[in-house]
């Protein structure tokens, strides 16, 4: 099996664990590494961290970050590991990208198309920018310091699911050439979408902002817009990228566990990272037909129950959320702990059902 390397880059907009930058803390608190280890794969953890300093500015500490990214990604690639990046924030993968080595095709999953500038945002989020770095039409300076950036062009981006545009968003992805799938039709165009990239020699970055998925089957950050990829359909479409050898990274990003009050958006996310990792030493195989297979799958037995999981909501402390939640396990006579897990599965697996799902 693969041997995977997962970076945790836990900040959002500068800021340690905090809203979104909560969220790599807390899926390697529920047992993320231990889950992937199940599958059999080889799991090493590394966490990114910023310079300690009196401030944090968003954009320094973004690229500073992406800067470390970048060289990070190209010795685990180099070393035959796959790069598994858990980010706060979306700007995260202007580091990866960088740290992947020839042409790039990214493949970006989001509710929101990640692609004003500075004269276009209206909210001032760096976040909000990320694509337009990637492509090179804003700050040009700071990403030149990205060890190995070169910008994209907009035939090698493709987003997935965005639903949530700004007018000049929607603008630029008319005149570049930059390919939108809407929720709808994301299964029967994204095999197409990966074939041109593959066919064209580009090494194949997969970023999924947790909010592309549906708020029906979990809500992961107060960002998400309605109307998204449901949970069935993303599990399907993600494993079957996981067995493409074009793929060369994964990042997952923007879960923030304080919009998460039931935590199905947890499960949600816990079971899309099994689903893309157990299919990276597959056949490839027909996208319809490996999306057949998944559909009304549930989780592996004693997936949830077996290894580490955290602490219910009830018990984080009020400042901390997941961060510093109770890890423990079954073995240490928390058996409640497993259970909770379970149970917000069991109840993600109903409301699909309740609503006509498989």
């Amino acid at each position: 099996m693969s041997v995977i390397q997962i970076f945790s880059v836990p900040y959002d907009s500068g800021a340690r664990g905090v809203r979104m930058g909560a969220g790599p803390d807390g899926l390697l608190a529920a047992g993320l590494a231990q889950r992937l280890e199940a599958q059999g794969h080889d799991v090493l953890v590394t966490t990114v961290e910023a310079d300690d300093g009196p401030i944090q500015a968003e954009t320094a500490t973004a690229f500073a970050l992406a800067r470390q990214l970048a060289t990070l990604v190209r010795q685990a690639r180099g070393a035959g590991r796959f790069p598994l990046i858990l980010a706060g924030n979306c700007f995260s993968s202007v580091g990866v990208v960088s740290g992947l080595d020839g042409p790039v095709g990214v493949v970006w999953f989001d509710s929101h198309g990640d692609l004003n500038t500075p004269d276009t945002s209206e909210s001032g989020f760096l976040d909000g920018m990320a694509l337009s770095v990637l492509e090179g039409r804003c700050w040009q300076a700071l990403a030149a310091s990205v060890p190995g950036f070169t910008p994209l062009h907009g035939s090698d981006l493709t987003l997935v699911g965005v639903r949530d545009l700004d007018p000049a968003e929607a603008t630029h992805i008319r005149e570049s050439g930059v390919r939108l799938l809407e929720p709808p039709v994301v299964r029967e165009g994204l095999g197409d979408v990966v074939q041109d990239m593959s066919d064209r020699g580009r090494s194949i970055h997969v970023h999924l902002d947790l909010d592309v998925l549906d708020p029906r089957d979990g809500r992961a950050n107060h960002f998400a817009a309605p109307d998204g990829i449901r949970l069935d359909e993303l599990l399907a479409v993600v494993g079957w990228l996981g067995r493409h050898r074009a793929v060369g990274s994964l990042t997952l990003s923007a879960f923030e566990p304080a919009a998460d009050a039931e935590g199905r958006a947890l499960v949600a996310a816990l079971r899309i990272l099994e689903s893309f990792t157990g299919g990276l030493d597959g056949a490839i195989g027909d996208l319809e037909t490996v999306a057949g297979s998944f559909r009304g799958r549930e989780p592996a037995p004693g997936s949830a129950q077996a290894r580490l999981t955290v602490a219910p909501p009830d018990q984080w402390p009020a400042d901390t959320a997941y961060r510093q939640g109770d890890v423990v396990s079954e073995e240490g006579g928390h058996e409640e702990i497993a259970q909770w897990l379970a149970a917000a599965e069991r109840r993600l697996e109903e409301r699909q059902r309740s609503e006509g799902g498989p």
